[in-house]
């Protein structure tokens, strides 16, 4: 399993700011990359 992050701009409350995509995914035994869930957050923390 791994995780991984990108920032992107998100509109929230009418403003826009920058939110944390976080991907989670895994390697299946023949390679193949499965993504096993998502979220958006404020940051990239281990709180997220």
């Amino acid at each position: 399993m791994f995780l991984d992050a990108t920032r992107c701009k998100a509109r929230v409350a009418h403003r826009v700011v920058s939110q944390a995509f976080v991907v989670t995914f895994g390697v299946a035994e023949d390679g193949r990359h499965e993504v096993l869930g998502f979220d958006v957050g404020d940051s990239e923390n281990e709180e997220f």
